[in-house]
């Protein structure tokens, strides 16, 4: 029976509440929104189900293969543009489309909040397209999937890591009609900080909101921007740097516990392919930093390599040295847990969103400036 003592074990991937028989688990949110698992004890039988396909508890099968990285961008200017890096999840889950399949991924509602959905057509893949950084409510997904698997049509399933690795654990087999594809996670934040959020913009706009990009090209990949745009018309629009939000989550203040402690980290995954952006792209290929973004591939198994390759004629790409996934920090890395998170949060409760930004998400002035000198030795040791 799963008993969830201790926060930083869950990472809320859903794979006991699909694989119940009495369905007698329950994903009830916490004060800060996330998902855990409670157990109707009178219900239960004790079979240990929920126990064995838990990712954190069960370690996921790894493949067999020797990992391969490749640089890649849709040569669809319009797919590129529309997506957070170089569009290659848009170009693959397109082929699995033609060929009769299905893809699973993470789309907002109407209020904004994330869940797994599935499409299957071309125009539905623009609820997929574009990073949501909220943890996605897998709900039924891990079933509604393993019913189309058995059917013989195949599937793209794309999520973060710890999914990926629920998701193959509830499964329990290997499927020729599966393909899975995570990315290099920084972690995901609380819903109920994304709410706050959420909630000061709709008293700036003065209006209900009706979309949200977190990576605007506007001005260039690299400098990207989260733009909101309200019902009457009105746009908020702030890069990274500036965003408050962005500011809670790159400086780690609101993500989910097991994020500090995350057990899907490492080059090797139970899945098929990764993807993750590829900022030091003009450390390895110099004609690919066009700021308008690339991403890093990097495959697991010969089925994702097969899918890629079919994938070639639709993408600009070419394979880079494993160094470049290893120098992605978040591939192999938690993100550190702040001394201050839980007073962040309990301020935010008291406050608005931008008082408790900049009491406690402000990076001072000799961080900037460290990192800043971090950078340029890297860039001049590169040259060497």
């Amino acid at each position: 029976m799963i008993q969830i003592l201790d926060k930083e074990k869950c990472v809320g991937c859903h794979a006991c509440y699909s694989c119940c028989p009495l369905q007698c688990i329950a994903m009830e949110e916490d004060s800060e929104g996330f998902r855990y698992p409670q157990v109707d004890r009178d219900v239960c039988i004790n079979c240990k189900k929920c126990e064995e396909v838990c990712p954190v508890i069960q370690k996921p099968v790894l493949h067999d293969f020797s990992e391969i990285s490749i640089a890649a961008y849709s040569k669809d200017e319009q797919i590129r543009n529309s997506s957070s890096s170089g569009g290659v999840f848009s170009v693959l889950a397109q082929i699995v489309l033609k060929h009769g399949g299905v893809v699973f991924g993470a789309a907002f509602d109407s209020n904004f909040q994330v869940h797994h959905i599935m499409v299957d057509s071309i125009d539905g893949l623009e609820k997929l397209r574009g990073s949501k950084y909220v943890q996605s409510r897998i709900e039924n997904t891990f079933k509604e999937a393993k019913k189309i698997l058995k059917s013989g049509r195949k599937v793209y399933f794309s999520g973060t890591p710890c999914q990926i690795d629920g998701f193959k654990n509830y499964l329990g087999r290997e499927y020729d009609n599966l393909i899975t594809q995570d990315i290099i996670c920084h972690g995901v934040p609380a819903p109920v900080v994304w709410g706050r959020y959420l909630d000061s913009v709709r008293e700036g706009l003065n209006s209900e909101v009706k979309h949200v990009t977190f990576r605007d090209k506007a001005l260039g990949w690299r400098k990207y921007s989260v733009k909101i745009e309200g019902a009457n018309g009105r746009v908020e629009m702030s890069t990274f740097l500036e965003n408050p939000m962005m500011k809670a989550y790159l400086r780690d203040m609101c993500l989910r516990p097991s994020c500090y402690n995350c057990p899907s980290k490492g080059v090797r995954r139970s899945s098929d392919l990764t993807l993750a952006d590829f900022w030091n792209v003009s450390e390895f290929i110099n004609d690919f930093d066009d700021n308008r973004g690339t991403d890093l591939v990097i495959c697991h198994t010969a089925k994702g390599l097969e899918l890629l390759n079919e994938a070639r004629s639709e993408i600009a790409c070419q394979e880079v040295d494993m160094r470049a996934a290893y120098e992605n920090i978040p591939l192999n890395n938690s993100s550190k847990l702040p001394a201050n998170r839980d007073d962040f949060v309990e301020f935010l409760s008291k406050s608005t969103f931008t008082e408790a930004v900049k009491k406690f998400c402000t990076i001072p002035m000799y961080e900037r400036i460290i990192t800043k000198i971090k950078l340029i030795s890297k860039r001049i040791s590169r040259r060497k």
